[in-house]
C-alpha cells in the first residue's frame, strides 16, 4: 500500500468517526426533549398473566398509553405497596419490600399508543400467602402515582423482586 493511499484511509477514519460520533450527540437529546416522561395519568397498568412453579411467581406488570401520544416510561418504580381489604371494609397499606434485576433501573422505554411495556416481577409464596386488592408505586421523574388491580398470592414478607423493563 503506497503513502497516498494509506492517507486517504485515514482521512476517511478520521471522517467517518467525526460524523459518527456528532450524529450519536444529538439524536438522544432530540428524542429526550420531544417525548414526554410517563405520567400514571398517561397510562393503563395491569398485572399480566400469572405462571407458577414450587413456591415461585411469575408475572409482567404490563404498562399502556392512554390516548393518542407516546411518553417514556422509565424502570425506576419507588414506593411500591400492596392494598389490601381491611377489616369493615377499610384499606391496609402494605409496603413491598424490593430487589432489583442489576442495572434495571437505566432502562426505559418508549411507550407508542398500541404498544405496551413489560416489567418482569418474579416473588414466592411461602408459608401463608395473602391476596392483596392492588399494587400502588410512584412513577420516577415526578410521574405521580400509578396502581395495578393485583390478582395473585404473595409470600408473607411482601416481597417483588422487579426484573427487566421490555416491549
Amino acid at each position: 500500500m503506497n503513502d497516498k493511499t494509506r492517507r486517504r484511509m485515514r482521512t476517511a477514519i478520521v471522517a467517518g468517526v467525526i460524523t459518527g460520533g456528532s450524529i450519536a450527540a444529538t439524536v438522544p437529546a432530540v428524542a429526550a426533549t420531544t417525548t414526554p416522561t410517563c405520567k400514571g395519568t398517561d397510562l393503563t397498568v395491569s398485572l399480566g398473566r400469572v405462571d407458577s412453579g414450587a413456591g415461585q411467581r411469575y408475572a409482567t406488570l404490563d404498562f399502556a398509553t392512554l390516548g393518542k401520544k407516546s411518553c417514556v416510561l422509565r424502570n425506576d418504580l419507588t414506593g411500591l405497596t400492596f392494598l389490601t381489604s381491611g377489616p369493615e371494609g377499610g384499606a391496609q397499606s402494605v409496603p413491598v419490600t424490593v430487589t432489583r434485576a442489576s442495572g434495571s433501573t437505566k432502562e426505559s422505554l418508549v411507550l407508542k399508543p398500541g404498544v405496551v411495556g413489560h416489567l418482569d416481577l418474579h416473588w414466592s409464596i411461602v408459608d401463608t400467602p395473602t391476596v392483596p386488592d392492588s399494587l400502588t408505586f410512584s412513577l420516577p421523574n415526578s410521574g405521580g402515582l400509578g396502581a395495578a388491580p393485583w390478582h395473585a398470592a404473595v409470600g408473607p414478607d411482601h416481597h417483588l423482586d422487579l426484573g427487566h423493563l421490555h416491549s
